[in-house]
Order: structure tokens, then sequence, then C-alpha cells
């Protein structure tokens, strides 16, 4: 096993104002360039796991642990939140812009992601002008063009119809296995509702219950890494599916 890029060593978190508790402790290693998917009720915790892994929230106990202490992490939100005064290609070079990176080598970069997903025409589009699959597409070549180690999405897919929601798939795992096999590996933390997109996506899933969240299952998931549209036809697929139901269904959760 590829050592650990993150360790989550008894973390709990608690909201004030009476929500109460929502994290029971957890504990949790990471391997480097795993695709993990969070799925579990609303509620359960899921996107509190996320802030607190990227720092944009403080656990009320535990500790998480990165390698090294030089985690490169980037963050995919449910909207894409594009502005609407640049066009596709500045709005996936804004990070490279912030980090002070010459104009054309953040150009130059960010061209190279949008093209990976299939926005190699689209560059000078404005957000006005793009669907909302493309708008996320933006989104997630804006994370990927810093060439991060650890991606965090929160439920980036929830707002697209089914179609669409297949195609990003497609292209998320793609990129991931490309980083992978690359030697600059992709790690990456997902957070979704749906069952048969966790499945397709990830090669770990942790099913959480209903606050204070704890952890249902920790599930290897048993299918080949190469999946495309036929995947989701495969009988294999379908019990992986319906494994992971089952246990909500026991849990009182489905």
């Amino acid at each position: 096993m590829s050592e650990a890029v993150l360790k989550l060593s008894g973390i709990q978190h608690s909201f004030p104002g009476g929500a109460g508790q929502v994290l029971s402790p957890l504990d949790l290693d990471i391997p480097t360039g795993q695709f993990l998917t969070f799925l579990g009720p609303s509620g359960s915790g899921k996107s509190t796991i996320l802030r607190i892994v990227a720092g944009l929230l403080k656990a009320t106990s535990g500790q998480v642990q990165e390698k090294g202490n030089l985690c490169k992490k980037a963050f995919v939100f449910q909207d894409a939140e594009l502005l609407p005064w640049r066009n596709v290609l500045d709005n996936a070079a804004l990070p490279l812009e912030i980090q002070g990176v010459d104009l054309d080598d953040r150009r130059k970069a960010a061209q190279t992601v949008l093209q990976d997903l299939g926005l190699g025409d689209s560059l000078s589009l404005y957000p006005s002008q793009l669907s909302g699959g493309m708008k996320m597409r933006v989104s997630l070549a804006r994370a990927l063009v810093t060439q991060p180690d650890l991606l965090l999405m929160d439920e980036p897919f929830a707002a697209l119809d089914e179609v669409i929601r297949f195609r990003l798939a497609e292209h998320l795992r793609e990129i991931w296995l490309k980083c992978n096999r690359s030697g600059k590996p992709l790690t990456v933390l997902f957070v979704t509702h749906s069952m048969t997109e966790a499945v397709f996506l990830s090669q770990r899933i942790l099913v959480l219950s209903s606050k204070p969240a704890r952890v249902l299952l920790d599930h290897t998931v048993g299918i080949s890494e190469s999946r495309d549209q036929a995947t989701r036809a495969d009988p294999a697929f379908a019990r992986e599916v319906h494994q992971i139901y089952s246990v909500f269904q026991k849990a009182g959760e489905a």
C-alpha cells in the first residue's frame, strides 16, 4: 500500500448554537493516489470532513496530519463560481495568476487542462455562454491547473442532469488515472449522495451514518479500474451498488 498522504486521528466536530455534534471520533488513513468517496445522508458530516481537511474549518478535537506537511490542495465546490468578466481560459488560469506565474505560462498550463476536459474549442467563451456542465468543467480545470496533490470535491455534479454527470465522472476518472500513471499522483476526496456515482468513480467508499457521523462501511470497490459507459450496465457494478444500499437499509438510513 502507498504511504498515507493524509492521516485523520480522532477528528470530532460540533457546531455551536444547538446544532450539536456532527462527527463522532474519526480515524482514517488515506493512501497517496487514492480516490475516496464519502457517501451518506444529508447532514452526516461529509462536507464538514472536507472542510476540516482543507483547513477551512477547525475540528473541535483531533488532528489532521499531511505527508511531509507539503500537501498542495485544491477544492471544487457544488457551484462553479466563475468570474463573469473572464473567459474560459483566464478563469482556469486564475490560481496561477494569484501565484505570480507569468501570462504565457499560466495560459499554456490552463489550456492543457481545459483540452483534457474537452474544452479546447471553448477557451474564448465567457461564463454566460456556457452550459452548467461546461461551467463545472472550467471549475475543475481551475482546481487542477496548480497540479495539486489532493483534490477535494464537495458534490460538484449535484446540480447537473444525469447524462452530464456521467460524462464529467468519466472525464474526472481519466484525469485521475492519467495523473497517477504519470508519477504525479492525485489523491481525490469526493462527496456525493449518489451511490452509483460513488461506485463508478471510487477505489474506496466510506459510508457515514446520520449525525453524529460514524463509519458504517469502509468499502474497497471491487470492479475494474477501467470504467466507461458500459460499466454501469455490468452485473458486478449493480452488485457493488446493492452492497452499499444494503448498509443504508440495515442502518435505517435509506
